[in-house]
């Protein structure tokens, strides 16, 4: 009975032997009589031969006995017996070899001269697809087909681990060839089986027609963009030294070649610990290394394709004669582009001395084809956004991708991850000889390159919709805030900036740079030390006139409250004679059952303690900002005096109930009001904003300097009394902002909005405040609408703190316009990108429709079938971007 035939059906040997002659290797059970049980049997127990070389008849030719062999298929080890076709040409020699025989009925053999095994295809494409996704190794893997065969006592079914291992590395590294469209041979052209990147710029393949004339403003849409970073998860043990071993693929796809690499190396001098101007990285030989080789570092694009070429070994850190060989490797097709943007976590460091290094490479690598070409065009170096917080702040500015031009808004942190998807194949290659750990990663960035380029065009697209929608959203606050600044200042910000860029590029300028992206730390703490002064010392002064230590300030106090109620007195006076007739008129109209509109503001709950008298609540009977308002956000208990006063109510026609207020008798007097009310809110929004600002300075203050139980105390004293503070002028706008609803104003007026919790948080003005986030963050995270409006640094006197704000409000649109430029170059990019998309996969589906053409000409039906199958391929992939673009 066949186990893998769906009828289950019992037959006799001779029958199931016919019925099988083409599928050998079912697995088959036989019924023992005398154990009374299925036991296992095989298709060649039962005469199954593998004829080959006649479609499955015996060769007319053959003389000898079939070949016992071992065979793996998907289902385990199997014994078979192997009649070979015996046919000769003219000249005495086998027509078709023995292992070609094998191969066209579907099995791999795992020697070329007298196969003893072999392994079907299709094993060895389930094994390659498993090894890619999964990270399955071969040991594991054979173990599993031992186990399938035999899974009481495995020792009895033949170890092929070795004969599976080399066979499978053959069997990849002819799929790559094919792939590539290759002759299988040694010495292959550097690069040539490596996977290209669509979106990137390909010469002569995929750039504009017009690429070489575009103005020098343009030239960034044809840079490219490349990342490079080490693993040291990919290291690799102390192993014998093999003379025969070497990578199928030396040279040809992703490592740069290692012959050369090794003669490179011979030409150095003992290994040093880079010297550092910033911190200690570990990448720069600093942190602890094991293994002969410690890692590898690899070059890859911004659409994290690795490119061809980049990678070498390390032997302890990111040596950067090691990172010099890698990206003049790696970088050799691209070396005629105008523009290339470098990122790198240590590019502070790396290109400081990059010329010098780069004078003797020249000389050390002279003759060498694989790095012929040492000239690299203009580079804009940059730090990977993630990495960037771990530098200096001097060197923060000067390498953010955020902050230079013409570099979009790419992260530079591509090669991370693609180390995390690599990083769990380091368990088996640090086992591995160089030649085969080389053939396996080699294999690995094939793969990833594959199925980034299958999914790039949806990726593609889905950044340009986001994009646009950032562009707009950065553009709209970006107008917002140039509209409070005068011209001739918005000039002099636009000349600093194009003077910034310019320079930031060269790294001789860097000692020299002024940062305009972050308010000077000088300022900024004369700027705090003048407020808490101030501060400090009206908290003192009104905390004498409560306590009554200081006779003359209360002596002066009550003159002042005795002057406020003959105020009031007056407003009564007033209000009886002229305004209350009106509100009685507009009130008896109304009727009894017109109640005060009260409109419930959003707000939380550490607002609501904050402001002492309490603001109106939702369900409250009386309407918000009707008693005479002299809060302060002073600590301690208030006085009796401040109480009287707090307590003194102001009828005005908020204190009505709506039909009153509509009253064409009350007309005037709500006119009045509404002007008074949104005074009431202009002063505190101004009152808010400078409250944030200072709060988020004594807070960056803090974090930085402050040191020690005593001072981190006193610090947060400040911090809570300005959040007291803050808390209190967002009620008093949130009062008037009430009062102005019951008065009549649309709830969506653009100049008074609700303000809620999260939109009382300051803009960043200092660089070590902008955190790594996810694009999602990154798009939500727009300044609060209250910093729309600079006016009210204009209404502060001069001293430290006007300076601090208007430095401050300089940094804010200096980012802001940065972010918008970022976007705007993004768009283009990804436009350009798009173009160059469609153009690649043109380009291969008519060269893989010419290579058919050439193959059937010759009558290589099967490349040439092949060749049609892969321009199929990039058709499909073409109208895919078509659709997505």
């Amino acid at each position: 009975r066949c186990e893998e035939c769906y009828s289950g059906t019992m037959e006799c040997s001779r029958c199931i032997a016919d019925r099988h002659a083409a599928m050998p290797f079912h697995r088959i059970v036989r019924w023992c009589e005398s154990n009374g049980f299925w036991a296992d049997s095989t298709l060649a127990d039962a005469g199954v031969r593998v004829r080959l070389g006649h479609g499955g008849a015996p060769c007319p030719n053959a003389h000898r006995n079939p070949r016992k062999m071992t065979i793996g298929v998907e289902s385990g080890y199997q014994s078979a017996q192997v009649l070979f076709c015996e046919c000769v040409d003219r000249s005495g020699h086998l027509r078709t070899p023995q292992p070609i025989q094998l191969i066209q009925y579907g099995l791999f053999p795992t020697s070329w001269e007298v196969p003893m095994s072999a392994f079907s295809i299709r094993l060895h494409r389930a094994y390659h697809l498993l090894s890619l996704q999964a990270q399955t190794n071969a040991r594991d893997f054979t173990i599993y087909l031992r186990r399938l065969t035999d899974n009481v006592i495995m020792t009895d079914t033949p170890d092929r681990y070795r004969e599976f291992s080399i066979s499978n590395r053959e069997f990849v590294f002819l799929r790559a060839v094919r792939r590539a469209g290759e002759v299988p041979k040694r010495a292959l052209a550097a690069g040539s089986l490596a996977v290209l990147c669509p979106a990137c710029p390909q010469i002569d393949i995929n750039m504009d027609p017009n690429w070489r004339t575009r103005p020098a403003d343009q030239r960034f849409l044809d840079a490219l963009f490349y990342g490079i970073d080490g693993n040291f998860h990919q290291n690799q043990k102390v192993k014998p030294l093999d003379p025969n071993d070497f990578a199928l693929t030396l040279g040809a796809a992703y490592f740069a070649n290692a012959e050369d690499f090794t003669k490179y190396q011979k030409t150095l001098g003992p290994m040093e610990p880079e010297p550092s101007t910033c911190h200690k990285f570990a990448a720069m030989g600093l942190g602890g290394y094991w293994n002969n080789i410690s890692g590898t570092l690899g070059v890859s694009c911004r659409h994290q394709v690795v490119l061809p070429g980049g990678g070498v070994d390390l032997q302890k850190g990111e040596r950067f004669v090691n990172v010099d060989f890698a990206l003049v490797s790696g970088l050799q097709r691209w070396m005629d582009l105008p523009l290339h943007v470098s990122g790198y976590d240590i590019n502070c460091q790396y290109r400081i001395n990059l010329d010098k290094r780069l004078a003797a490479f020249e000389k050390a690598t002279k003759g060498m084809a694989s790095v012929a070409n040492k000239k690299f065009p203009p580079t804009i170096a940059c730090v990977g956004k993630f990495h960037l917080p771990a530098h200096k702040p001097a060197c923060q500015f000067k390498f953010s991708y955020i902050y230079h031009r013409w570099v979009g808004r790419t992260d530079g942190e591509a090669p991370e991850r693609l180390w995390a998807v690599l990083n769990p194949l380091g368990t088996s290659t640090r086992e591995m000889t160089a030649g085969h750990r080389h053939d396996r990663i080699n294999d690995h960035h094939s793969d990833m390159n594959v199925r980034r380029v299958h999914g790039l065009a949806t990726e593609l697209a889905r950044k340009h919709k986001e994009a646009v929608a950032g562009y707009s959203r950065t553009r709209e606050t970006l107008d917002e805030t140039e509209e409070e600044i005068p011209d001739n200042v918005l000039r002099d910000w636009l000349h600093e900036e194009e003077e910034f860029v310019k320079k930031v590029v060269n790294i001789k300028n860097h000692k020299k740079l002024h940062n305009p992206y972050e308010v000077s730390m000088k300022r900024g703490m004369l700027a705090l030390e003048c407020q808490e002064r101030a501060d400090q010392a009206a908290r003192m002064l009104l905390l004498e006139i409560l306590e009554d230590d200081f006779e003359g300030e209360k002596k002066r106090t009550e003159q002042m409250h005795a002057a406020f109620l003959a105020r009031v007195e007056a407003w009564r006076e007033m209000y009886a004679l002229n305004l209350a007739p009106l509100i009685q008129v507009a009130a008896g109209d109304a009727g009894d059952s017109d109640a005060p509109i009260v409109v419930a503001e959003p707000g939380d709950s550490s607002d609501d303690e904050a402001d002492e008298a309490g603001p109106t609540k939702a369900g409250a009977k009386r309407p918000a900002g009707h008693k005479a308002s002299t809060r302060s956000s002073a600590p301690g208990s208030k006085s009796p005096a401040w109480h009287a006063i707090n307590d003194i109510v102001i009828d005005l026609p908020t204190s009505r109930g709506p039909k009153t207020i509509a009253h064409v008798a009350l007309r005037k007097a709500v006119e009045a009001e509404m002007e008074l009310r949104k005074g009431e809110a202009n002063d505190a929004l101004d009152d808010l904003r400078a409250q944030i600002i200072t709060n988020y300075g004594w807070r960056h203050e803090k974090k930085k300097n402050v040191k020690g139980v005593k001072r981190a105390t006193k610090a947060n004293r400040a911090i809570q009394l300005k959040q007291k503070a803050i808390d209190h002028a967002a009620n008093r706008y949130r009062r008037a902002r009430s009062c102005l609803i019951s008065l009549g104003m649309d709830q969506k007026d653009p100049t008074y909005r609700v303000l809620r919790q999260h939109d009382k948080v300051s803009f960043n003005v200092f660089h070590t405040d902008d955190k790594p986030s996810s694009a999602k963050a990154r798009n939500s995270k727009l300044p609060s609408w209250i910093w729309g409006d600079s006016s009210f640094v204009a209404k502060m006197g001069p001293g430290a703190v006007r300076n601090f704000c208007d430095e401050a409000f300089k940094v804010r649109w200096f980012r802001e316009r940065a972010a918008m430029s970022r976007w705007h170059e993004e768009i283009q990019l990804l436009e350009e990108e798009m173009g160059r998309m469609l153009r690649y996969f043109e380009h291969y589906v008519a060269k893989w429709r010419t290579s058919a053409d050439e193959h059937t000409a010759r009558h290589e039906r099967g490349m040439s079938a092949y060749a049609r199958r892969q321009a199929h391929r990039h058709s499909r992939l073409f109208d895919e971007s078509l659709e997505n673009f």
